[in-house]
Formats: structure tokens, sequence, C-alpha cells
């Protein structure tokens, strides 16, 4: 397993650049976060190896942070809901005009 920590800034890096850091999960200095050794993954790293902290670690629970689209949590509002509510009030103001 590798631990991948972005320790430059990628302002105003090439864009290329920017995305494949992106693509790791990276997005601010001193983030971090831990992959699998696998081939494509040591060729992003090595495509930004000037901008990354890359240590070997033993194996990890990785930490799943994004929330999939479809699986909300009990907490938070439907999509739809969400989405509904400010064309009622757009349409709701526009009868009121007319």
């Amino acid at each position: 397993m590798l631990k991948v920590t972005l320790v430059k800034s990628i302002i105003a890096g090439e864009p290329r650049n920017v995305k494949t850091a992106h693509a790791l999960g990276l997005r601010k200095i001193g983030q971090s976060n831990i992959f699998d050794d696998t081939e494509s993954i040591r060729g992003m790293i090595h495509k930004i190896k000037h901008l990354l902290n890359v240590e070997e670690v033993e194996d990890q629970p990785r930490r799943r942070r994004r929330i999939i689209r479809g699986q909300a949590s009990a907490a938070a509002a439907p999509v739809a809901e969400v989405e509904a509510a400010p064309k009622k009030a757009k349409k709701a103001k526009k009868e009121e005009t007319e």
C-alpha cells in the first residue's frame, strides 16, 4: 500500500498535472490518500512526483469519503425534494405576478 501526500501547490500548475492530482483525490496541500500498489497508480504518481511525498505503509483499511448519489444518509433530504423546491418557488412567484 502507498500513502500519497500532496506537498506542493497545484495552483498555476499544468492542467494535466492538476487533473492527475485530483484523480488521486488530492486537492489541498497536506492531504493524503492510501492506494494499492498497482502499475496505474505508480504511473500517476510518477507524472507528478515533484508535487508528492510517497510512503510505503502496511495494509490499512481505505477510507471512503465520497458519497455515492442514490445512497443518501437518513439525515439528508431526498434529492428530488431538494431539486424541486426552487422550481416550485419560482413557479408560484410567476403566478403571483400574472
